[in-house]
């Protein structure tokens, strides 16, 4: 069954936030939407990181919605974040795929029943579709 339905975490963009870096990882966003996939947010940036990373790539243009805890005050890895995520957007655990730099984030994603991997690199993206 092809996944339709992607939570993809921004905290990865922001370590040492690299600019070559966020627009490589723009054109394979673009791709995955062309492809068909619904991508999401859900990200422990700070506000300053936000606003530093959507001059580069227009973040709101590259996913159809997210979750940033500086808005809602909860944090990754509380299980009321990913439930937020889930609820908010309507996406269905079983047919969505999330991916963080963080261990511990991975772990309690999976312990909610949401198919998740270690991000190291875009790489981890294209071999778990």
């Amino acid at each position: 069954m092809l996944r339709k339905k992607i939570v993809k975490s921004l905290d990865i963009f922001v370590k040492k936030s690299e600019e070559k870096c966020l627009k490589c990882c723009k054109k394979v966003l673009k791709k995955l939407k062309k492809d068909g996939y619904k991508l999401f947010l859900l990200t422990n940036i700070t506000e300053d990181s936000y606003n530093y990373i959507n001059s580069i790539i227009n973040i709101n243009d590259m996913f159809d919605g997210g979750i940033y805890s500086y808005q809602e005050h909860l944090i990754k890895p509380s299980y009321e974040i990913y439930n937020l995520v889930l609820n908010r957007f309507s996406l269905n655990k079983e047919e969505t795929l999330f991916f963080d730099d963080k261990e511990k984030n991975v772990i309690v994603a999976n312990e909610l029943g949401i198919k998740s991997f270690i991000f190291t690199s875009i790489i981890d993206i294209k071999n778990n579709l």
